[in-house]
């Protein structure tokens, strides 16, 4: 079964669950829906993640325009609106089509974009293409030539690779504890370049953990063990942190050379 069948089809059970179709949905979008409109949807059940009461996002990116001023307006889209039916929540999210070419250039030129940019183009990359027009074809052929896995990998490993090296002036000048707190980062940041690299580019930090083990380190029984040592079941006796943190340290090292070779 193709992805864009299979989101489809999770998003039809989500509906089911709530006596809902998604023409309920489609209802209250307030703008032309024609060849300049693309519609995406986006729920963490499409990665395997998200709970009974996960929420359900729409994209909605067009040149046409609303005839109103909306709320809930972040950033540079048009305008926020949630809905709850049946005890399912989905926002309504209105782009301009112009403001995603947009990040779509700063994503090529800046390695350090924001998150809330690039959450946009992973939910993009990852959603369920509802329409099939000239406007979808036209962002999916730009989301799938920007290769977001690999720009979300080399963010992550720049930003592990960062904390490590401070980790390492702390460790030197013996500030033990905030040398373990840049290692934690740097973990983190590592773990996360690495679900990227496997091809799970998910923003939310609440997943990262879940995402890594979920898939057993993605084979490497090595990094996964060492990751629930210092990161799931860690625990740091006073008297020996400073051995601790070399120790933590060094590991650290072995999953910025893995980043280096999932990433090829």
């Amino acid at each position: 079964m193709g992805k864009r069948l299979r989101y489809e089809k999770i998003l039809k059970k989500r509906l089911e669950e709530h006596n809902l179709e998604f023409k309920d949905i489609i209802s209250k979008i307030e703008i032309p829906l024609d060849d300049e409109t693309a519609i995406f949807f986006y729920t963490s059940h499409f990665e395997g993640l998200g709970t009974k009461k996960s929420d359900i996002d729409i994209y909605i990116i067009s040149n046409n325009k609303l005839n109103r001023i909306l709320p809930g307006k972040y950033l540079n889209c048009e305008g926020v609106i949630t809905y709850q039916i049946n005890n399912l929540e989905f926002d309504l999210e209105y782009w301009d089509i112009k403001e995603i070419n947009s990040i779509i250039t700063e994503c090529q030129e800046n390695a350090f974009i924001e998150n809330d940019l690039l959450k946009i183009l992973v939910r993009l990359n990852y959603g369920y293409s509802y329409t099939d027009n000239s406007a979808t074809q036209s962002m999916l052929e730009k989301i799938q030539k920007l290769q977001i896995e690999k720009i979300v990998t080399g963010k992550y490993a720049l930003l592990a690779r960062s904390n490590y090296d401070d980790a390492l002036k702390m460790f030197y000048a013996g500030e033990y504890v905030a040398a373990l707190d840049c290692c934690r980062r740097a973990l983190w940041d590592s773990v996360s370049a690495l679900n990227s690299a496997n091809g799970h580019s998910n923003l939310k930090e609440k997943w990262i953990s879940k995402i890594f083990l979920d898939n057993n380190a993605y084979g490497n029984k090595e990094l996964l063990d060492e990751y629930y040592k210092y990161q799931v079941y860690s625990s740091v006796p006073s008297e020996h942190i400073e051995n601790y943190v070399e120790d933590f340290l060094e590991s650290i090292q072995g999953f910025i050379t893995e980043i280096s070779f999932s990433n090829k």
